[in-house]
């Protein structure tokens, strides 16, 4: 319900999901979890852009990305309507 609120929970997540290689050190005995967090890193993804290389993974997973936000928006927002 609070702006501020909304604007730190973005910051924090995205600061999180930005890379998740600093969880590798605590994860060495089950590498299967590490290679997901590795998955879902937005770091790889952007070191491609950063040197000019478009791949379709790359575009495909922003566009997975912008439309799972997209998807929680529109729920939140119903969500808010039936209240």
């Amino acid at each position: 319900s609070s702006q501020l609120v909304a604007a730190v929970s973005a910051y924090a997540v995205a600061f999180v999901v930005y890379d998740f290689a600093w969880a590798n050190e605590f994860l060495r005995e089950n590498p299967s979890v590490g290679a997901f967090l590795d998955a879902i890193s937005l770091h790889p993804r952007f070191r491609g852009f950063a040197e000019g290389l478009i791949s379709l993974a790359d575009v495909a997973y922003f566009a997975g990305l912008a439309a799972v936000c997209f998807g929680i928006a529109r729920l939140s927002l119903d969500l808010e309507r039936v209240r």
